[in-house]
């Protein structure tokens, strides 16, 4: 699918795949020792990738029937941090 994000540092990159059934993984690579590892699992128009924080973090815009919310994932150790979401409408 692409979408590749390189982090500020360019040492890290973050890409996305896609199955034929609508699935997206968010996938981190560190460039020093090549490894990969899967930072979210998803449907698509579930959540959708935002690319790197000036901190380092993975950021995503996470979608529901009545809200949307931003979340940060630290790569090392998977920490999700939900930054903020949206007020319902009455």
């Amino acid at each position: 699918m692409g979408d590749i994000h390189w982090s500020s540092t360019g040492k890290q990159l973050a890409f996305q795949t896609e199955t034929d059934d609508g699935m997206v993984q968010t996938i981190y690579l560190n460039l020093s020792t090549m490894k990969q590892k899967v930072i979210r699992e998803y449907k698509l128009f579930d959540m959708e990738f935002q690319g790197w924080t000036d901190d380092g973090k993975l950021e995503f815009r996470e979608y529901g029937n009545t809200f949307s919310q931003i979340v940060h994932v630290n790569t090392k150790n998977n920490e999700t941090i939900i930054i903020g979401t949206t007020t319902p409408s009455p």
